[in-house]
């Protein structure tokens, strides 16, 4: 029996296709409520979503990342709903700035 290592772990991130093209995007009240506070278009995350830089496995979910032309990362975490083909259900979303200390509250 084979142990679920960093190896499978890493074998497992390369299968997930680069691009997915989803037919309908649908998003969670609390990833409205990010994109809203954190100034994030719904263009910027279907652009990320439909050619994301990277695609990972982040807590049981799927992440992409996506650069912006300003330089910034943005992160998609979505899931795929069981039994719904070409579909994507975004739950949350964040923005990480190119320059260190750019956009931070001040405490």
């Amino acid at each position: 029996m084979k142990r679920a290592g960093a190896s499978t772990l890493r074998l497992f991130c390369e299968t997930i296709p680069t691009k997915m093209k989803y037919e309908q995007i649908r998003y969670h009240q609390h990833a409205r409520k990010r994109m809203r506070r954190r100034k994030i278009s719904r263009a910027q995350v279907e652009r990320t979503l439909q050619n994301p830089d990277r695609i990972y496995e982040s807590w049981g979910k799927l992440a992409a990342e996506g650069a912006t032309a300003q330089g910034n990362t943005i992160y998609v975490y979505y899931v795929e709903p069981e039994g719904t083909s070409g579909e994507a259900l975004v739950l949350s979303v964040k923005r990480r700035s190119s320059t260190p200390g750019v956009g931070r509250r001040e405490p």
